[in-house]
């Protein structure tokens, strides 16, 4: 081994005597150095680890959606925001770089395959709509390659996200002087779905805390205050009967404050003259989905158009059908998407390609919800947030374009799912 050149080295022992020692050679330095500065690297090795690094990139990409129609080399923020999670996503999925990936993504090739076949690749719409719908299952596989990564990692960077979306959110307020924050370059249907997940997040707490029933009710506020009326009504169905972990005497005091809540509410101005186009209504009105009662944005007159104007039902008519008959039916760019995606699928790809996307969600689903309430505490919250996701995009599935949002929503959500998969992946191994 190199040595240093010859030199006296000496120290001073307990007798007070002076001991010659021998010459430090270069393992010593290092062994000097490595001693010095462990207890610095493992906050450096959070904050520089690929783990790290992988879900800051998420929510930048999020956080980036938000803010989404000020543009970059032509293309939207919010364009590029998926782009960039699905190349980041790629990049820790090469071999040699990434670890065994842990998610299901078999499941979702079937489907992967139908939409590229309905796909005209001379199209840069559809070429684009077939990126975002095949982004999340690309994170949700990157996410469960990183061993090193934890829940409280995956709770800090939730964390981060509230922080984002509320200074986002408070700046677009404050410019357009509008709690509605209607603002030119602020996407309010978007940044909605990311606060239904941060409110699903706190809704998948085991013990809810206090802070976790503020953060909750910020974000329900936030969505009541923007008119984002689905949410709205799922998310405290979510927090009763999902994946809260409260007691049952707890849902049913929730459950209470609820519906008086609700009707204090339905009974007032505002929620009147949103729901109703004479300005009043009662109950018994909602139920009865006319509309020329309700304001629906147009939805309950579109819907049966779009039904009706499907012509192969069992292999649909390609990936952008339903919109180039929403802009030949209503006009360009005022309905190009029917906001309903089980139409939107079955227009475009067929029951086939409805079944092929069932499948892997529905298995994905169950299995979030079998571990949801058994395994060890570190993944449970992972499984609670996962499933009750799923179960959120369903839901808003039915009223918005929310497998087009994944933005804002899918690729957050995605990433929580994958890490689920890639920490049970962990435990097994080392029970084995």
């Amino acid at each position: 081994m190199f040595v240093f050149p010859q030199k006296i080295c000496c120290r001073l022992n307990s007798n007070k005597k002076l001991q010659y020692s021998r010459s430090l050679t270069i393992a010593d330095k290092r062994h000097l150095i490595n001693t010095g500065t462990r207890s610095i690297r493992p906050e450096l090795r959070r904050l520089i680890s690929r783990e790290q690094l992988f879900l800051n990139g998420i929510v930048i990409s999020t956080l980036l959606a938000a803010a989404g129609n000020p543009q970059l080399f032509g293309l939207h923020l919010r364009g590029w925001a998926w782009v960039f999670a699905l190349v980041l996503s790629a990049f820790y999925l090469i071999p040699g770089i990434g670890q065994k990936v842990k998610f299901p993504w078999y499941a979702w090739l079937p489907w992967f395959l139908w939409m590229a076949y309905k796909t005209d690749f001379s199209n840069s719409v559809a070429v684009q709509r077939l990126g975002m719908f095949i982004t999340p299952v690309f994170v949700a596989s990157a996410s469960s390659t990183l061993r090193g990564v934890t829940a409280q990692m995956i709770k800090r960077s939730y964390l981060l996200l509230l922080i984002g979306s509320l200074c986002i959110y408070g700046v677009a307020a404050v410019q357009s002087r509008s709690l509605l924050a209607i603002a030119w370059w602020y996407t309010i249907a978007g940044i909605a779905m990311t606060f239904t997940l941060l409110a699903v997040a706190c809704a998948g707490i085991g013990k809810m805390s206090k802070r976790g029933y503020v953060t909750f009710l910020i974000c329900l506020i936030i969505l009541l205050v923007t008119e984002s009326r689905m949410p709205v009504l799922i998310l405290p169905l979510i927090l009763i009967f999902g994946y809260s972990g409260v007691r049952a005497r707890t849902r049913l005091v929730l459950a209470g404050l609820f519906i008086l809540a609700s009707l204090i509410l339905f009974n007032t101005n505002p929620v009147q003259e949103n729901l109703f186009r004479r300005g009043h209504g009662t109950i018994w009105d909602i139920a009865s989905f006319d509309p020329g009662e309700l304001h629906t944005s147009g939805r309950l007159t579109a819907w049966p158009l779009y039904i009706q104007g499907i012509e192969d039902v069992w292999f649909g008519q390609g990936s952008t059908a339903s919109v180039e008959f929403g802009n030949a039916t209503f006009g360009t760019g005022k309905w190009s998407h029917p906001h309903n995606e089980y139409i939107r699928i079955v227009f475009d790809y067929g029951i086939v390609g409805t079944v092929l996307f069932a499948i892997p969600v529905l298995l994905l689903l169950y299995t979030c919800h079998k571990r949801a309430f058994s395994g060890l505490p570190d993944t449970l919250w992972l499984y609670r947030v996962s499933a009750g996701g799923i179960v959120v995009m369903l839901l808003l599935g039915i009223t918005g374009n929310v497998l087009m949002y994944v933005a804002w929503f899918g690729n957050m959500l995605f990433a929580t799912i994958g890490v689920a998969y890639g920490r049970s992946s962990i435990r097994n191994s080392t029970m084995q």
